[in-house]
């Protein structure tokens, strides 16, 4: 009796348990067996800032420090084994610009995280737009207070903004307060959203001292004598000047202090120009110049890998022929920031790495727990409303270069004031 045979179409069991077995292995082996279990190679993240206009000193200096660390982590195997890939758009320093740049970013580009702008006047409408489209924005540059008090769940910032620059500086103010008798205090500011918000910060924080101002001057950037100006706070006769400038206008505005005889006790620069290499090829009109700063080279901060502040200036100098500036150090570890955020958002068990949405809200989350106890910008922790609570310091123009003198716990040198008159100068 022959054995009956299978009907032509018919599988053996055998023959079936072989087509199902290898069909099984041709899937994503996952846990759900469709969702890939990492990232899609490479990782794109957004760079927002200012390499064009008025501020293009400013993003030239962003850019290197952004150009550094993604060399180094992609040299080091990338991030979760993918290589980064930093997607630069150029916000010509115009806000409306900066705001299309997130859209180009969410919408054609993908990316998983913006960092940006420069300037705060870029920056703050940016921010708005990121929230809007619900991707993470991490703020390297931009100081205004304003962009971190419109309760945006989606935006982050690196340093201390406006206010922790002026009473940083009004703290140290007091410390020689009554040794110099000083009472009487000038802000003189730009006019954009920097400068309004570096001046406010300061004259609250003067009110709150018991400071007298007695000269409050707003200025329109590009301005071409400031000697009229110079010379109605002159009439004042401040103890303590507190300029918020960019460069151009920072060097000018010290330039015509000389021509007008304008002697105050101390200079003291808002950030902006005055903290920018750039600034110190003014010679004789920068020297004694006091930065409220976030960063310098000789303060004794280090990262995980034992690379110092210090360590750091020297490789970039090294490469770029060049020391950092405070810019170059902030987007440096912006993009170590994100990397971690990024590390941590990929053990989340909820990330659909194939769901853009997805992978932005983990990242998101992860940045909210960041706790980053050792950079080469010191430590970084947001706070509810996306602040990192980083500390201000004041650095000083002393023959030629920048020195930290403030606080005391990062001073390298002890503060020259009162500062000579300018007739007392070589």
């Amino acid at each position: 009796m022959r054995a009956k045979t299978a009907k032509r179409g018919q599988k053996s069991a055998p023959g079936l348990i072989l087509v199902l077995v290898f069909v099984f292995l041709l899937m994503p082996f996952t846990a759900c067996g469709r969702r890939p279990s990492g990232p899609a190679c490479p990782i794109k993240i957004g760079v927002i800032t200012s390499q064009t206009g008025r501020h293009a000193e400013g993003g030239l200096e962003s850019l290197r420090g952004y150009a550094m660390a993604l060399e180094e982590i992609n040299a080091s195997g990338g991030v979760m084994g993918c290589p980064v890939e930093l997607i630069v758009k150029d916000d010509r320093s115009l806000p409306y610009q900066a705001q299309l740049a997130v859209k180009e970013l969410v919408n054609e580009d993908q990316v998983s995280i913006i960092s940006g702008a420069y300037s705060s006047a870029a920056t703050m409408p940016a921010a708005g737009v990121a929230n809007a489209y619900q991707i993470p924005f991490l703020a390297p540059t931009a100081s205004s207070d304003l962009i971190t008090a419109q309760g945006y769940e989606w935006v982050f910032r690196l340093i201390a903004p406006a206010s922790g620059y002026a009473n940083t500086a009004l703290d140290f103010v007091q410390t020689i307060r009554d040794e110099m008798n000083i009472d009487r205090l000038a802000v003189i500011y730009d006019d954009s959203l920097y400068g309004e918000s570096a001046a406010v910060a300061v004259a609250m924080g003067a009110i709150q001292r018991n400071l007298d101002i007695v000269a409050y001057e707003e200025y329109n950037p590009g301005t071409a004598n400031y000697q009229a100006l110079l010379e109605r706070v002159k009439a004042a006769d401040p103890d303590v000047i507190y300029f918020a400038s960019y460069l151009n206008e920072a060097i000018h505005l010290l330039q015509h202090s000389e021509a007008v005889d304008l002697n105050p006790k101390v200079y003291v620069g808002h950030a902006g120009g005055f903290i920018m290499l750039e600034f110190l090829q003014a010679g004789k009109h920068a020297e004694y110049v006091i930065g409220a700063a976030q960063w310098a080279k000789d303060v004794k901060w280090e990262d995980e890998r034992g690379q110092t502040a210090a360590m750091f200036a020297e490789r970039f100098a090294s490469r770029y022929g060049v020391e950092p500036g405070m810019r170059s150090a902030q987007t440096y570890t912006t993009l170590y920031v994100i990397k971690d955020a990024i590390e941590r958002a990929g053990t989340s068990e909820s990330l659909e790495w194939d769901d853009v949405q997805s992978v932005r809200l983990a990242i998101r989350d992860a940045l909210r727990e960041t706790d980053l106890e050792k950079t080469i910008f010191g430590p970084v922790n947001f706070n509810q409303d996306g602040e990192n609570n980083h500390p201000v310091v004041l650095i000083q123009v002393i023959d030629g270069q920048f020195v930290t003198v403030y606080p005391e716990r990062y001073r390298a040198a002890t503060p020259i004031v009162p500062v000579p008159d300018w007739s007392a100068r070589p």
